[in-house]
């Protein structure tokens, strides 16, 4: 069952999340196994707030291997670009196929 990686992120340091973002996609390329289905700067709320600057999701084959991935040395160390440019709220949600 697929799984996704929702992240809402709010950025303090632009050029920071932009070196985060170049290193996400040379580390994982289409067909690694991350598949970024959306990214957005401007989410329109349709009901209530959204107070979320940014939101990206990501697609997994499964849950475990976005846990895997999450844990990921490969990942833990371009990550500390993110948490060093942003404050992220990240949760792992289940695919109903």
């Amino acid at each position: 069952m697929s799984a996704y990686v929702v992240a809402h992120v709010q950025v303090h340091d632009a050029s920071g999340y932009a070196e985060y973002a170049r290193a996400f996609r040379r580390e994982f390329p289409p067909g690694c196994g991350v598949q970024v289905i959306a990214a957005d700067d401007a989410a329109l709320p349709l009901e209530g707030a959204w107070p979320h600057a940014r939101t990206v999701i990501l697609r997994f084959e499964d849950a475990d291997a976005a846990v895997r991935w999450h844990g990921s040395a490969r990942y833990r160390q371009i990550a500390k670009l993110r948490l060093t440019a942003a404050t992220s709220l990240l949760a792992l949600v289940r695919g109903i196929d």
